[in-house]
């Protein structure tokens, strides 16, 4: 089968509180466990804000009746510097520095809500063997980022999951990688609050009823077994994500574009033959 999981950043003190409340009760609807990347704190008016209790029940009831699981995005998602290569928090900042701000954000998160073990997103999906470090330290269960990670991914015994797609796309990729439902390959895909017409930002993929219909159609397909982030890392090894990073970067950069755009490079494969998630 094809494991499923639904990555949701950005919520915070200021975010679009409705917006997610509406979002959490759709995935419940259908038993559908998603991740909320949350932010720490926030700059408002060059003033740094800690997400508070009020502003997060909707979060802490959903916790609480196991509808969703936290992760902590970063500490304030605001950029460390200018850099040519785009945007991050984390990366290229020394090693304490990180490891405070990781240990800020994850003290503040373990006050608010149950679960004190929780994933770690990067801002941007960014991060470096600090980062790593800094969140091996701590005790985080793993790194969901992008496919881009550093070498040396094999000394940090951290698991690193890559997003692979976008919520606006899950059906199609769904239906299109159905041949190789049997190697039980998984499915990360992330969506914002922009991505929502009621968000009211440029752009939108989807409403809120079109995101139910995608959520109901992926749970009613038979290839498809719909999980979450933290119980594809329960079930993988740092063994199995470095089979899965290499045989991605085999896809992306071993054929041209003509053959690549035909093959499952946008699916995380693993050895394993124990994924019961």
């Amino acid at each position: 089968m094809i494991n499923v999981a639904l990555r949701f950043d950005d919520p915070s003190i200021t975010s679009d509180h409705k917006l997610e409340f509406e979002v959490i009760k759709i995935c419940a609807r259908y038993g559908v466990k998603i991740n909320l990347a949350v932010i720490p704190f926030k700059s408002i008016q060059k003033t740094i804000h800690p997400l508070t209790s009020i502003a997060a029940k909707h979060m802490i009831d959903a916790e609480k009746k196991g509808w969703i699981e936290i992760s902590q995005h970063g500490y304030s998602h605001q950029k460390y510097k200018p850099s040519p290569a785009g945007p991050s928090e984390f990366k290229h900042r020394p090693f304490k520095e990180q490891l405070n701000l990781l240990s800020e954000g994850k003290d503040l998160l373990d006050g608010i809500f149950k679960t004190k073990k929780r994933g770690f997103v990067p801002p941007w999906n960014t991060f470096d063997s600090n980062t790593m470090l800094a969140a091996k330290e701590l005790d985080f269960d793993f790194i969901s980022a992008g496919w881009e990670t550093p070498y040396n991914l094999k000394e940090h015994n951290i698991m690193v999951l890559p997003r692979t797609g976008q919520v606006s796309d899950l059906i199609n990729d769904a239906k299109r990688f159905k041949p190789y439902s049997a190697l039980s390959p998984i499915i990360i895909s992330v969506m914002h609050h922009y991505d929502f017409i009621e968000s009211n930002e440029n752009n939108p993929k989807f409403s809120l009823h079109e995101f139910e219909e995608i959520i109901k159609s992926i749970t009613s397909m038979k290839h498809v077994r719909v999980t979450s982030l933290s119980n594809i890392s329960k079930n993988l090894t740092s063994k199995n994500i470095i089979f899965g990073h290499n045989t991605h970067k085999l896809l992306a950069e071993k054929f041209n574009w003509r053959v690549k755009k035909h093959l499952p490079n946008s699916l995380l494969f693993h050895n394993s033959l124990k994924m019961h998630l």
